[in-house]
């Protein structure tokens, strides 16, 4: 199985979580995402270890050797903290400005006396 077939079939399965979801269950979209992926996973797992599909073993074995932390850290994080940055309330911060940036002015003080020590 080529790694484009691969990710095809984990997006499918990323836009079938999307669809049901919005039509069903309407849980937050990061919510929905992880708790159908890890169900999905867990019956793929199970599955693998009772039957002996050959393909969904492949399937398994290819989840296995993807490198996940590559893709997350690469890819995934960079548009997970755009979507945050994007929810951000700017006059909620603006009214608290002082209270937030002394917080902020305490927190790396005392990082960076816990350096010099």
């Amino acid at each position: 199985m080529s790694i484009l077939i691969f990710l095809i079939i984990i997006l499918a399965f990323i836009v079938l979580i999307g669809i049901l979801n919005e039509k069903a269950f309407h849980i937050q979209s990061d919510i929905a995402l992880i708790m159908f992926s890890l169900i999905i996973a867990l019956i793929m797992a199970v599955l693998s270890k009772l039957t002996s599909i050959a393909w969904l073993d492949v399937f398994v074995n290819r989840i296995g050797d993807f490198g996940f932390e590559e893709y997350l850290l690469d890819g995934v994080l960079c548009f997970m903290l755009f979507a945050g940055a994007s929810k951000v309330n700017i006059s909620f911060i603006a009214r608290r400005a002082v209270r937030l940036y002394s917080c902020i002015f305490a927190c790396a003080l005392e990082c960076a006396a816990g350096q010099i020590s």
